[in-house]
């Protein structure tokens, strides 16, 4: 009986997932009375056939068949009465009175809050008493706070797909079945409320912390996201870093930092008493995180823990999983999209399944040595801390392979590095939230701090660019060895008994360690292109780890491109830019050339040679000559090659105050003639012959012009991609287009010996 409520628990969520994801279940009426039929008949067969000698083979069906179907009921109920309701009013503009439940983001000409808008007050037809929304509204002189009530008249739509990343999803899963904007500003109202909910108080409290740890640090973005997962003031480059080494759960809040506040209580009241404190201050921490479903499930699965020391009856973790997943699922179905539940369950789950006995084998080689107790417990502690960092990646790895395409193994090594820090790290930071303004225990605190983050910060620099820890699964080698990897795994439970510990362990580091050395070979012969998401053009170019190039580097008043590229460097750890392309000075391509010039080396740059005069070509001019860069104004005609060679990238003169660019390496075979109007191409294609695989054109050329039809026959590219904010996709003389606004940033990779 212990796997029936775990069962149940996992049908469940297959019911739920099907009905949330796939439309078929929504808008097909026959699929539940079927399930119904289906179950029905179960527990008929269950009733009369029990002496069938296949009966005990199928014993669990009885509860998947169930559990679906209760699953897809609820979430269906779920639909009709809450998220179709919500989702009607797409393209609707209404009249709300809401409660404000966050601190609103601020941007330069509006501010983004969440919204709990009251259905009576705001005379909608629904059947629910409120609903969230994340609203765009007006600057105000002072600032908005949870609990301010708002009388607007509100947009609502329902969020896009654009920049490859799907808003409908994502907010569905954070329970924002719709978005919104203000619809008329003379209609907006702000006013403060007479009193403040009890669980809006714990919001302002931690805004309160965040303003201490301000104070305290120059940059306290760190210590915000350990403390409350708010990495919004957090560097992108030390976001990055945590990511390369696998440590980006630590700036998630989650059962961990959990476990870390726990500590603190037990540490300072003892274990009944500090049990009871713990459970009261973890249920106001969560929504001082933003009540994400991994700190809800952490903080469920405790206070089971706790209900069970004192009710003295034995806890079992899966079924505390179980409950805190049903719990979640209750209050939103759509959670199942949620990457953070995902995460946040299958970590636990691989800590409960696997955690133990890993480091009951890890431990088997340490017992034949008779060692001091200090020593034991220090190699317990370390195994432990392997155990548990294995156990979690082999769970997640999956997840996060589909969803952002890479892995990192240096996790494990960077988590065993850091063993004990963050704990302290955290601690050290929660007291400083809280006695901030004692003198001595602020010096002291702010300095261990300081000195803690150093070490992390370094830590994650180096584990995170350890050569080949980086698993792309974009690579069919890497995604063989991956899945050998898992198969592995799996053969290997089944048939536990008949493997020795060690030949297991054996086998497994060594998947492992041909996957880091084939990963190594691939990394150190990858060349890849990227076209950012920027209004204007702007390429990168990364050749087998070696030479780095960039093409233009536009962006807008607000969207520094620079920036990104700038990223992407870090990200594969160059340090400067071999060669710089500008292929028009206008703003257009050229615009946050001075930015990127102040933040990163650049060896040499190529302009066209006859330019048009501008503010923004003098601007890029000073700043070229300002930071010494060696700079060729380009005036050969044809297409020729250049240095260095391994970039595969060949310049197109011919064109006043332009320049064309192939990018050819490999497969990739890209034409780049981004702003060329049609008369441009035709003048250029007249004088020299280009072929190509693929080509980048800007959005205006695909204004109405006769000319179009006989340059792209011309070129006769297989695909068309453009980098603009404003088109979608579609087919430009029958020739299959796409953009950044739909994609996000585009990617081209080869491998090249």
């Amino acid at each position: 009986m212990y796997w029936c409520f775990p069962i149940i628990t996992f049908s469940i969520f297959i019911g739920v997932w099907c009905e949330t994801q796939y439309t078929i279940f929504k808008q097909q009426n026959w699929i539940l009375p079927l399930l119904i039929i289906v179950c029905i008949s179960f527990f008929i067969f269950n009733k009369l056939y029990k002496n069938i000698v296949l009966y005990n083979s199928f014993l669990y069906i009885k509860y998947i068949i169930p559990g679906i179907c209760l699953g897809i009921t609820y979430s269906a109920i779920y639909n009709a009465f809450v998220q179709i309701p919500i989702t009607m009013l797409d393209n609707q503009r209404a009249d709300i009175y809401a409660i404000v439940t966050e601190y609103p983001e601020i941007y330069e000409d509006n501010q983004r809050v969440s919204l709990k808008i009251d259905v009576k007050k705001s005379n909608l037809n629904m059947k629910i008493p409120y609903f969230y929304t994340l609203a765009y509204l007006p600057l105000t002189d002072e600032p908005i706070e949870p609990s301010d009530i708002v009388k607007t008249k509100l947009f609502f739509y329902i969020g896009s797909d654009d920049d490859g990343f799907d808003r409908e999803e994502y907010y569905s899963g954070i329970n924002y079945h719709i978005l919104s904007e203000c619809a008329y500003t003379p209609t907006f109202e702000v006013q403060k409320s007479d009193t403040i909910p009890l669980l809006l108080k714990p919001k302002i409290w931690a805004n309160n912390f965040k303003t201490v740890l301000e104070n305290k640090f120059e940059n306290a973005g760190f210590m915000k996201g350990l403390l409350f997962g708010d990495t919004s003031d957090l560097s992108v480059y030390i976001k990055q870093d945590f990511q390369k080494a696998g440590l980006s759960h630590v700036l998630a809040v989650s059962g961990m930092h959990i476990g870390f506040i726990v500590l603190l209580f037990l540490t300072i009241f003892g274990k009944r008493f500090g049990m009871l404190i713990s459970c009261i201050a973890l249920i106001f921490f969560i929504p001082m995180t933003g009540a994400s479903p991994s700190v809800i499930r952490a903080v469920i699965m405790y206070l089971i823990s706790v209900g069970g020391f004192y009710l003295r009856r034995d806890n079992s973790l899966l079924h505390s999983l179980c409950f805190a997943l049903v719990f979640l699922l209750i209050i939103n179905p759509y959670s199942v999209r949620s990457i953070s539940l995902q995460l946040s369950f299958l970590a636990t789950l691989g800590i409960i399944f696997i955690y133990k006995p890993l480091q009951n084998l890890i431990l088997i080689p340490f017992k034949k040595f008779n060692s001091s107790k200090l020593l034991k417990k220090l190699v317990y502690i370390l195994t432990g801390a392997l155990s548990c960092s294995i156990s979690a990646n082999i769970f997640t790895s999956p997840v996060l392979l589909l969803n952002f395409g890479y892995i990192s193994i240096a996790s494990t090594l960077a988590n065993i590095l850091t063993i004990g820090v963050f704990s302290v790290l955290f601690i050290s930071g929660l007291l400083l939230c809280i006695l901030g303004n004692i003198p001595i225990i602020s010096s002291v605190l702010v300095t261990i701090i300081n000195l803690l983050s150093k070490y992390v910060f370094y830590i994650a620099d180096i584990t995170g660019n350890i050569s080949g820890f980086l698993l792309y699964w974009e690579d069919i080698k890497i995604k063989t060895l991956i899945i050998s990897f898992y198969v592995f795994i799996i053969l290997w439970v089944v048939f536990r008994k008949h493997f020795r510990y060690y030949i297991g362990i054996a086998i497994s580091a060594s998947i492992i360690a041909i996957t880091i050395y084939v990963n190594t070979g691939i990394e150190n012969n990858k060349y890849e292109v990227k076209l950012f998401n920027e209004s204007g053009q702007t390429i990168a170019i990364s050749s087998m780890r070696n030479n780095f190039a960039v093409i233009d580097c536009a962006g807008t008043e607000t969207q520094i491109a620079a920036e990104n590229v700038l990223a992407y460097m870090d990200w594969y750890n160059y340090k400067e830019i071999d060669l710089l392309i500008i292929t028009s000075l206008d703003n257009g391509h050229a615009k946050s050339v001075p930015y990127l010039l102040e933040n990163t080396n650049v060896r040499r740059c190529i302009l066209p040679n006859n330019y048009l005069e501008s503010n923004i070509a003098q601007e890029v001019l000073n700043s070229l000559k300002e930071h010494n860069v060696q700079v060729v104004y380009w005036t050969e005609t044809g297409e020729k090659d250049i240095q260095p060679k391994s970039l595969g990238i060949n310049i197109i003169g011919g064109t006043d105050r332009k320049l064309g660019v192939r990018i050819k390496k490999g497969d990739i075979d890209l034409l780049t003639f981004h702003s060329f109007t049609p008369k441009m191409l035709n003048e250029l294609l007249s004088t020299q012959d280009i072929n190509c695989k693929d080509i980048i054109l800007s959005d205006a050329f695909l204004g109405d012009d006769k000319r179009i039809p006989e340059v792209l026959n011309t070129l006769q590219p297989n695909k068309i991609y453009i980098p603009t904010a404003f088109s979608y996709d579609n087919y430009l003389e029958n020739i299959a287009y796409k953009t950044t606004k739909k994609n996000g940033d585009i990617t081209f990779t080869t491998t090249v010996k």
